[in-house]
C-alpha cells in the first residue's frame, strides 16, 4: 500500500493494538491475545490490517460526526454519481460478507441530515438509545458505528467487527497520518464485506478497488477522516468535489466551476456547498480589466481594487452574469450559487492557494478565506 497508513482492526468484538503493540479490549483494557485468532484477519483480538511499521490505536466507542456520509444504493446500469461512487456504477456482490454485530436496541441516524447541534436535541428527547454509523453501499453498508453507551457527539465510532478501517496520507488536501493531536487522511475500508466493484464499470472499479500483497481488498471512499486515541473515526471532510445539500441534491463543485469560468468577470472561482444548507456560494476573482471597464461605462467612482469589490452593483453585476453562464451550461437551479464574494487578491501558486498547474487547493482557500464563507451562510 502506497504511502502511510494508519489501521484498526474490526470493532466491538476484536480488539486493536496499542501503540506498544499490547492487546486491548474495546475500552483499552489489556487482554490475552487469541492465539486461534489469524494475524489478518478481522474480529481476532490485536488483529491489525497494515504494515508492521503501521501505528494501531485503541479502539473505543463514539458518536459520529455530522456529515454528508450516506450513500445511496446505485440503481443498476449507472446509478446517480455519490461521493463515493462517482461512477454511478452498481456495485457487485461481494465473494463473501460477514455479519456485522447487532448494536442492540435505539435508533439509527442518517449522519447526512442530522447536525451535532440536532443530535444533543434528540438524545435529551428520545428515551432510546440514538446512534450514528458510518458506511457505503461499495462496503455492504456498515464500516462503523457508535458505542451504545458513548455519549460522545462528533465521531462514528470504532470500525465493526466485519471489516477493517486505515488512513492513508492526502497531500494534497493536507492531511497525513503524520498530523498530530490526531492521524487524518482518506478512509480506507477492507475485508470479506468489500463488494467486488461496479456493474459493468471496470475503469471506476480499478480505480477505487484495490488489493494488497496479502490478498485482502480495499475500498477507498474519497471521504477524509481521523482517528481518536480511543480508535473511534471522525469524518471530517470529502476528497471528492461531489458534496450533497441539505435536501439530497448533488453538487459536483467542479462541473459548476467550469461553467462558470466562462463568464468575462471570472478570472477565477471556488464553489462551496455546505451539506447542511440547500445553496451554494462562491469565491470568486474577477478578471479586474473587465470588470473596471464596466465600472467605467456606468460612472461608477472607485479608488482601488478592493473598493470596486465591495461594491454592491459590481457584485450584482458579476452574479448576473454568473448566472447566464450556469444557464448556458444547463445547470440545474441549485448548482447556480445564491451569493458570492469578490476577492480582489488573484490566487498564485506562490499564495498556495492554487498548485502549480492553476488547480484550486481547497483546503487551503476555505482556511484563507473561512469568515467570508461564513458571512454568505448567514
Amino acid at each position: 500500500m502506497v504511502g502511510q497508513a494508519m489501521a484498526v482492526a474490526g470493532g466491538r468484538g476484536g480488539g486493536a493494538l496499542e501503540a506498544g503493540g499490547r492487546p486491548t479490549t474495546a475500552r483499552g483494557r489489556p487482554v490475552a491475545p487469541d492465539p486461534a485468532a489469524p494475524a489478518s484477519g478481522p474480529g481476532g483480538t490485536g488483529a491489525v490490517a497494515a504494515d508492521p511499521a503501521t501505528p494501531a490505536v485503541k479502539q473505543g466507542g463514539g458518536r459520529p460526526a455530522a456529515a454528508d456520509l450516506a450513500t445511496p444504493a446505485s440503481k443498476k446500469g449507472g446509478g446517480r454519481p455519490t461521493a463515493a461512487n462517482p461512477g454511478g456504477g452498481r456495485p457487485a456482490a461481494p465473494d463473501m460478507a460477514a455479519p456485522a454485530s447487532d448494536p442492540g436496541g435505539g435508533g439509527v441516524a442518517d449522519p447526512a441530515m442530522v447536525a451535532v447541534s440536532c443530535f444533543d436535541v434528540m438524545s435529551f428527547l428520545i428515551v432510546v438509545p440514538v446512534g450514528q454509523g458510518y458506511g457505503l453501499t461499495e462496503t455492504c453498508a456498515g464500516a462503523a458505528f457508535s458505542e451504545w453507551d458513548d455519549t460522545s457527539v462528533g465521531r462514528v465510532g470504532p470500525p465493526l467487527p466485519c471489516c477493517y478501517v486505515k488512513l492513508i496520507s492526502w497531500e494534497e488536501g493536507g492531511y497525513k497520518t503524520s498530523d498530530s493531536p490526531m492521524p487524518r487522511g482518506e478512509v480506507v475500508v477492507g475485508g470479506y464485506s468489500i463488494t467486488k466493484g461496479y456493474f459493468n464499470n471496470e475503469a471506476k472499479t480499478n480505480e477505487v478497488y484495490k488489493v494488497d500483497e496479502r490478498g485482502m481488498r480495499w475500498f477507498y471512499t474519497g471521504d477524509i477522516g481521523q482517528f481518536h486515541p480511543d480508535g473511534c473515526l471522525e469524518i471530517i471532510d470529502r476528497k471528492k468535489d461531489i458534496v450533497k445539500l441539505q435536501h439530497g441534491e448533488y453538487v459536483s463543485l467542479g462541473k459548476v466551476e467550469s461553467a462558470l469560468t466562462t463568464s468575462n468577470y471570472v478570472d477565477n472561482i471556488m464553489v462551496y456547498a455546505d451539506p447542511f444548507h440547500n445553496y451554494c456560494v462562491a469565491l470568486v476573482v474577477p478578471a479586474h480589466q473587465a470588470l473596471e471597464k464596466w465600472a467605467q461605462n456606468l460612472g461608477i467612482n472607485y479608488k482601488n481594487s478592493d473598493e470596486l469589490c465591495q461594491n454592491d452593483k459590481a457584485i450584482k453585476e458579476v452574479q448576473q452574469s454568473l448566472s447566464k453562464s450556469a444557464k448556458a451550461a444547463k445547470l440545474e437551479k441549485f448548482e447556480i450559487p445564491a451569493k458570492i464574494v469578490l476577492l480582489p487578491e488573484p490566487w498564485t501558486p506562490e499564495s498556495g492557494l492554487v498548485t502549480a498547474a492553476l488547480k484550486l487547493k481547497r483546503e487551503q482557500l476555505k482556511t484563507k478565506f473561512k469568515d467570508d464563507l461564513n458571512k454568505l451562510y448567514h
